[in-house]
Order: C-alpha cells, then sequence, then structure tokens
C-alpha cells in the first residue's frame, strides 16, 4: 500500500515542484474532500470515481466477546464507487 509520503514524493516529481508544495496541494485536496462529504454532499472525479456519503441508522448488534446485545449507533460512512474508465485500466493493466 502506498502511503501519504510516498504520494507526496511522486506528486512533487509529476509536478516538478517542491515536497512542501506537493504536501500543502494533497493535504488541501483531501480536506476540500472531507468537507464536502461532511455537508452531505458527494464528490465525483472524471475518470476515477465518486465519493458518496452514506447513512447508516442505528441497529442492533452483539458483542461478540461476552454475546450480549447492544446497539449500534447511527453513522455516516463513505461509499467509493469507480468509474468505468477505472475499472477497465485496472483490469487491461493499462
Amino acid at each position: 500500500m502506498t502511503t501519504k509520503r510516498a504520494l507526496i514524493k511522486e506528486l512533487a516529481q509529476r509536478m516538478e515542484c517542491t515536497d512542501v508544495a506537493a504536501k500543502k496541494f494533497l493535504n488541501s485536496y483531501i480536506e476540500l474532500i472531507t468537507e464536502k462529504l461532511s455537508e452531505g454532499e458527494g464528490v465525483s472525479i472524471h475518470y476515477f470515481g465518486k465519493l458518496v456519503p452514506h447513512y447508516q441508522t442505528e441497529r442492533p448488534g452483539r458483542n461478540l466477546r461476552t454475546g450480549e446485545e447492544c446497539k449500534i449507533r447511527a453513522r455516516t460512512s463513505v461509499k467509493f464507487k469507480a468509474s468505468e474508465i477505472l475499472i477497465q485500466k485496472l483490469n487491461t493493466g493499462k
């Protein structure tokens, strides 16, 4: 798995800029996507896919160690749907 640090290094090389500038760009990009998702908006990145907030309601659960029943709180998670182009590239190796 590629780390954030490795992404920053590669991004700096591809953009022909400093690691500091690449880090600032990547952090801003992540922050912007996080803000949009927390506002309930989806984010669509052409040729990559869609990130959409997914609302999960409260539901019954069970503590696996004790078997005791409990409630799992309502929460928001994120769903990712890859674009057809990304899926094709992954499957053709191009």
